[in-house]
């Protein structure tokens, strides 16, 4: 048996399954060929003697499931929250109660995270079966986006995240019940977690009757959901855009609105040797934004700008405190704490000093290209 150093939580809670569907499903993880996981399953009130049946035996069987039972019906967000307070692994993956992991999901991203372990998402791409475990189709997934994300929640299925992220964010939110995956993975988003994606088929994603893969507009609340959890989602990052539906449920445009005002920040960044020469003499980003700051305010109707120019202890900068002076820019020199900073260092430095709301970072050598380069 393979160890893993990651081990997961598969979360599933189940209500109402069709008892052939329940079965595919959690022989689905009886199969895995790394059994080095933990499956937390809840009957969220299903009130069923088979589903109580086939869960028990379920239990029997192996030893690594969790088995939670509600009296009432919690609904999807209520019962995944519930079933994550019961999670040990480090990370925690999601099962539908009527779809099916292939065989090798566990291991690999078992394997991908016990390879890379500053990992703090991983999704793969699924499949699309049919209720006989006949494949429809699949979706080959693209890389990360925190832009994608808005406008659809394309890491679903299969999607594991880092336990303590998801903890950190508060879990799954009942209000947005239906779309609860898509308002978790936007709260993880603005934790700025490193996300990788696994090309590789993990997850079987059934057309069960009732179920959205099976009718787009099953759960109409659910594509409403969604679209307030990304707008949440938007306001919390200062974005300022109205988030509409479309034509296809689950898939949401945005009609950006521009701010009142923006500010430009050129962040530079400058040697530590003192200027002997002229201030820009020797650096020649210096010159060209200087040259050209006259003609950026009068002839850009885009944002105000602003110039911070980050230099080190010792520096003779009265030079260049004079040739700014004399430009029609805000502008600032910030000194560095200490000599020796490195280039990263002084960029942190400015752009924590700088005004605006857009940074643009230049090097010292840069120089603005003529026409004929």
């Amino acid at each position: 048996m393979l160890v893993t150093l990651q081990p997961i939580s598969i979360i599933t809670p189940v209500f109402r399954t069709a008892p052939r569907l329940l079965k595919a499903c959690l022989m689905s993880c009886f199969e895995q060929t790394d059994r080095n996981f933990q499956h937390v399953v809840i009957d969220n009130g299903s009130c069923d003697r088979e589903i109580s049946r086939i869960l028990a035996t379920y239990q029997e069987l192996t030893g690594n499931v969790t088995l939670l039972t509600s009296e009432t019906p919690l609904g999807i967000a209520g019962g995944t929250q519930r079933a994550l307070a019961a999670a040990t692994g480090e990370y925690v993956a999601f099962l539908d109660h009527d779809d099916e992991l292939t065989t090798d999901a566990v291991a690999t991203c078992s394997e991908f995270l016990e390879s890379h372990p500053l990992t703090d998402v991983v999704y793969s791409d699924w499949e699309h079966i049919d209720v006989r475990g006949r494949v429809l189709g699949s979706f080959r997934k693209p890389v990360w986006s925190p832009e994608r994300l808005r406008g659809n929640m394309y890491p679903i299925h299969l999607l594991v995240i880092r336990r303590s992220l998801v903890q950190a964010v508060g879990g799954v939110r009942d209000e947005f019940e239906g779309s609860q995956d898509h308002d978790l993975m936007l709260r993880v988003s603005e934790m700025n977690p490193r996300v990788s994606n696994i090309p590789r088929v993990l997850y079987r994603w059934r057309a069960a009757p009732g179920s959205v893969m099976d009718d787009p507009q099953a759960k109409p609340y659910a594509t409403e959901n969604g679209r307030r959890a990304i707008e949440e989602h938007c306001a919390r990052k200062g974005i300022i855009t109205e988030v509409r539906g479309t034509a296809t449920p689950g898939f949401y445009q945005h009609h950006r609105k521009p701010r009142a005002r923006h500010v430009l920040s050129m962040v530079l960044p400058l040697s530590d040797e003192p200027r002997r020469a002229s201030a820009t003499a020797k650096a020649p980003a210096l010159g060209s934004i200087i040259n050209l700051a006259d003609r950026l305010t009068q002839e850009h109707a885009g944002p105000e700008y602003e110039l911070v120019c980050v230099t080190s202890p010792g520096r003779n900068d009265s030079g260049l405190k004079a040739a700014l002076h004399e430009i029609d820019v805000a502008s600032q020199v910030v000194e560095a704490p200490a000599s020796g900073q490195g280039r990263y260092a002084k960029l942190n430095l400015a752009a924590a000093q700088a005004s605006g709301d857009m940074l643009l970072f230049l090097d010292e050598n840069w120089r603005v290209p003529s026409l004929s380069d």
